[in-house]
């Protein structure tokens, strides 16, 4: 491993709280150049400095991610996950993890760097439950844009010539017969709206769990979390919102940050719970939002 990446590790270990400019310093120093492959959820996957995303993976593995601990409870053996917006990976492995052989993950991502890096990881670890799709999902099959990047997302119609094909999961369910569908995440940068439409049959046969990032009015274009919430307030009479973790942190007391720099417990969503009405209500922030039956 690169000598600087080793310091850059045990300083945040002692610094915890400057992981973003720990990122940035080592990204600096290292643009592009290969990272020592991080162990997550028991998989491995290769990184290189391509992005603070990246970087910061190498620095706090799984603890990076804080999604895992509002999902464990929801993700079990034997289900059949759909991520979509599924970026590099990482919360793909942790629901090839959760849901196990006898289970299915579906992995949609349409920009090509994310989805070269995501199809890399699935096959060195052999998870052949898990099946990466090079696709955007949306309200029907056809061509679009996408803007390209880390955090890749569908451009309004117009915006330019088709670079990648989107599919509706509805489709998608139906072409390759899949006979229930447990649980879907979706992070797609706005374009969250447009994916529940393509999906309405699966809402209405599957009630699937769903876990959705919402994104604040015109996000990319696109972001609408009034009818993100409309469109499911017919068929789930469970749903939670929550401030994203990382946000919330950065305002809390320092000893309470100090606690979190070990490891996220239960508190977290005492501390990011936010009402529906603040998610609907939002201009500027990003909410996650958990959907039950």
């Amino acid at each position: 491993m690169n000598v600087e990446v080793t310091v850059a590790r045990h300083f945040h270990r002692v610094f915890p709280f400057s992981q973003l400019r720990t990122a940035k310093w080592i990204l600096k120093r290292n643009k592009d150049k290969e990272l020592e492959p991080v162990k997550l959820f028991g998989y491995e996957m290769p990184l290189n400095a391509r992005t603070t995303v990246h970087v910061l993976l190498s620095l706090e593995d799984e603890k990076w991610i804080d999604d895992q601990f509002l999902l464990q409870r929801y993700v079990r053996q034997g289900m059949v996950v759909m991520d979509v917006g599924a970026n590099i990976g990482y919360l793909t492995l942790f629901f090839c993890k959760s849901v196990g052989p006898g289970g299915a993950v579906y992995a949609f991502e349409p920009e090509p760097d994310n989805f070269g890096e995501l199809a890399r990881t699935v096959e060195r670890n052999q998870i052949n439950w898990c099946m990466p799709v090079n696709s955007a999902c949306g309200p029907s099959d056809r061509e679009a844009r996408v803007a390209f990047g880390l955090n890749g997302y569908v451009q309004p119609d117009g915006a330019g010539p088709p670079n990648c094909h989107m599919l509706s999961l509805d489709s998608f369910v139906e072409q390759r017969r899949i006979a229930k569908v447990d649980f879907v995440k979706i992070d797609v940068e706005g374009f969250e709206a447009d994916v529940l439409s393509g999906m309405s049959r699966i809402i209405k046969r599957h009630r699937p769990v769903l876990y959705i990032e919402v994104h604040p009015p015109g996000f990319c274009g696109n972001g609408n979390p009034r009818k993100v919430c409309s469109l499911l307030q017919n068929y789930y009479p469970n749903l939670l919102a929550f401030r994203i973790w990382g946000e919330v942190r950065q305002r809390l007391p320092i000893w309470a940050r100090i606690r979190t720099s070990f490891g996220v417990d239960a508190s977290m969503q005492s501390h990011c719970k936010a009402t529906l009405e603040e998610l609907m209500e939002t201009t500027a922030q990003r909410y996650q939002l958990l959907a039950s039956p």
